[in-house]
């Protein structure tokens, strides 16, 4: 019994040291291009979602409408707001990287359980499955015949310890759960991948507000974290 924790964090490990290294790697071969590109305007697909279940507000659609627009480091910020649909999200999203052609793509979502800015790392090929549906089976496969995850292309590292420092409490997650917010995560990845774009992406979960939640976040400082992550991004 004790093997199984032991396994997963060893499993944990391994993944986030291949983040690591991948970043860096790619870092390093893609000095020359950042520093040609720097000068041009590059564009940034911020995504959030709409008001689902009990929640009429959602803050992931409040950043999206505030940044929606902003020029940061010279990059213009074009929000969307995804449907909270399995495959009406990934058509939505697929839809807009292939109209808009961003450079990085970060995707928001509400975790009502959370009260920190969570990073997300990986993306994993599974739904979940309501119990009146088949209480027999809790989850099905997003991609039948994609790989179990995908990494975040972001660095995941260098993101949360930016939000840290500028004040707001972040943390490095590697679940997105298994609903809408990670099927975005990973159908995002799965499309840059098979399509062979040259685009960074990842996701990040942020907390109720706190006008919905005495433990949840402000709205400002959840766009400044926001905007902290695209800095350290693009």
């Amino acid at each position: 019994m004790k093997q199984k924790p032991f396994l997963s964090a060893l499993i944990v490990v391994a993944l986030l040291s291949i983040q690591f290294s991948t970043y860096y790697v790619d870092a390093s071969n893609n000095q020359f291009h950042y520093q040609e590109e720097n000068n041009q305007n590059k564009i940034i697909l911020l995504t959030g979602f709409g008001p689902f279940s009990k929640y009429s507000v959602n803050p992931s659609q409040l950043i999206v409408e505030n940044l929606n627009g902003t020029t940061i480091d010279n990059a213009t910020v074009v929000g969307r707001i995804l449907s909270v649909d399995f495959e009406l999200s990934k058509k939505e999203i697929c839809q807009a990287i292939d109209d808009i052609k961003p450079s990085l793509v970060l995707s928001l979502g509400l975790s009502p359980v959370t009260r920190w800015i969570d990073v997300e790392l990986i993306g994993w090929n599974l739904r979940g499955i309501p119990k009146k549906e088949n209480p027999l089976v809790p989850y099905a496969r997003l991609n039948k015949s994609g790989p179990f995850f995908r990494l975040t292309s972001l660095n995941t590292f260098k993101i949360t310890n930016a939000i840290w420092k500028a004040g707001v409490p972040a943390y490095l997650s590697v679940s997105a759960g298994t609903y809408i917010c990670n099927s975005v995560l990973y159908n995002t990845l799965s499309y840059i991948k098979e399509n062979n774009l040259s685009i960074e992406a990842g996701f990040i979960h942020v907390p109720l507000l706190l006008s919905q939640d005495p433990k949840g976040m402000e709205l400002e400082t959840m766009i400044s974290a926001v905007t902290t992550a695209l800095i350290v991004s693009i």
